[in-house]
């Protein structure tokens, strides 16, 4: 037997589980087959957030609000953010997917993946930093 559930890239889709193939006109990467009872268990998606990123005055700058995105849980968010070196022409234009949520697309260009955590931890720790040097 062989079953079908959702498919997670940049958020949870809309797809219902069940058993059988996919279906023909399912939109693509809203959908996966597997064989194993395992497949079967149901997605729990948590929410993560990711910056959005816009190109003016020739440079690349992260968003003030975040994007809602959404992961499965127990996995680490992804977010995809421009390359230092990322213009908006050319071969070094970075084209931004789903508003920042979910990992570059395979085969971008100047594109970087980081983890969700990783801009959180990133503006804690040099907080934690001038906390002990106050101390």
């Amino acid at each position: 037997k062989q079953w079908y559930q959702r498919r997670v890239r940049g958020g949870m889709t809309g797809q219902e589980y069940g058993c059988g193939d996919c279906a023909d006109e399912a939109a693509a990467g809203t959908c996966v087959e597997c064989a194993t009872a395992e497949c079967n268990k149901e997605m729990k998606a948590v929410e993560f957030e990711c910056s959005p990123y816009t190109y003016t005055d020739s440079k690349w700058t992260e968003g003030e609000t975040k994007t809602k995105c959404f992961k499965l849980e127990g996995t680490d968010g992804k977010c995809n953010t421009p390359a230092s070196d990322a213009t908006n022409e050319g071969d070094t234009k970075f084209t931004p997917a789903n508003k920042g949520c979910g990992a570059c697309a395979d085969g971008a260009i100047k594109c970087e993946t980081v983890s969700s955590a990783l801009g959180l931890s990133a503006l804690l720790l040099p907080l934690v930093a001038a906390f002990f040097a106050l101390c």
